[in-house]
């Protein structure tokens, strides 16, 4: 009589073939470090030798479809949290990465180092405590030989109220003796004195105001305060002395409009014999100016820094500026009567 079902022999002899076969499978320590190892119900991936080593030396893997299902949870989950880790120390590298604090060493100017000091505070580029034996250069005044240096008093610039500024914008390389414009070397496109090859010129210092009060400079301390504003950065004197300079020029405007708008309602004389401060023949714009300098304190300090100083110093005090806002005033009263 044949058997319908196996013996007890042949099912041993199978169920050992069977343990043989999952024996040679890979283990799930293979895939791991020995500190990766929590739990002892982790499931058994199974993988090829060249997955394990990749695994092992926390690189990234790009798996097929086929690969990807016989991986389990527990491995994918290492992979990625290796790769997030790698990218964090690279972004802490990254980060506690820094430049000299000598101006004339940086190099190229890229934008990595350009987020780097706008975090930072640019008196640290100043080096105005250092020594200035560097700078130093021969003059010939006539018969002799005058040695001129940076004069620490350069970094300090007064304001029309009298108080006293640190220029941070001005930085001192000490390697090569000369000052730079710290904002304009990050920001600006052009090269000059201030802003590539280094100024040196002691014996005319007051080209650092007109570098100070230059367009170019003004528009590269406006781009660098916006970048400051939004990296999050506190302010510092450099934006800090930008308002003051803006609001200052604001109330100067406000005065000499209602001074122009008083007139031009009335149909009088703006202009005299002459364009002077303090003189009988100045006309009515001038002498309305004068007039209210003597109960406003702001307008007479103005009038006592900027008038009677001429052309190329700006002051809105001029005849042509006062034109330029009586034209500005006619086309918007113009736009109004047209809107009506």
């Amino acid at each position: 009589m044949n058997r319908v079902y196996e013996s007890g022999a042949a099912k041993k002899r199978k169920a050992k073939e069977e343990q043989k076969k999952i024996d040679k499978l890979p283990k799930i320590t293979g895939f791991l470090k020995q500190d990766d190892i929590t739990s002892k119900n982790d499931e058994t991936p199974k993988g090829t030798a060249d997955l394990q080593e990749n695994v092992i030396q926390n690189e990234s893997v790009d798996l097929n479809p086929s690969e990807q299902s016989e991986l389990s949870v527990a491995t994918q989950v290492l992979i990625n949290h290796r790769t997030e880790e790698e990218a964090a120390l690279r972004s802490t590298s990254e980060k506690i990465e820094s430049y000299s604090t000598d101006i004339a060493l940086w190099g190229e100017i890229n934008e990595k180092l350009r987020l780097y000091w706008l975090q930072k505070n640019p008196g640290l580029c100043s080096n105005k405590d250092k020594d200035f034996s560097k700078s130093a250069r021969i003059y010939q005044e006539g018969d002799k030989q005058k040695v001129r240096t940076l004069n620490k008093s350069l970094f300090q610039l007064k304001l029309q109220n009298n108080e006293i500024v640190e220029r941070e914008w001005l930085s001192y390389s000490p390697s090569t003796g000369r000052i730079y414009c710290f904002v304009c070397r990050l920001f600006s496109s052009e090269k000059d004195q201030f802003t590539f090859y280094g100024f040196n010129d002691w014996k005319h210092p007051e080209r650092i105001t007109e570098h100070e009060q230059s367009k170019a400079h003004k528009q590269t301390l406006t781009i660098y305060s916006k970048r400051r504003r939004e990296t999050g950065s506190l302010e510092n004197a450099l934006t800090i002395q930008q308002k003051n300079e803006k609001n200052y020029w604001i109330q100067v405007l406000r005065r000499i409009t209602d001074t122009i708008k008083f007139l031009a309602s009335r149909g009088l004389a703006f202009r005299g014999e002459n364009e002077r401060f303090g003189s009988s023949q100045n006309g009515n714009y001038l002498g309305i100016l004068e007039l209210l300098s003597e109960y406003d304190p702001f307008l007479k300090e103005h009038i006592n820094t900027y008038g009677n100083k001429g052309h190329g110093v700006t002051s809105y005090l001029s005849a042509n500026i006062c034109e330029e806002f009586i034209g500005l005033m006619g086309e918007k009263v113009l736009a109004c009567i047209k809107v009506s």
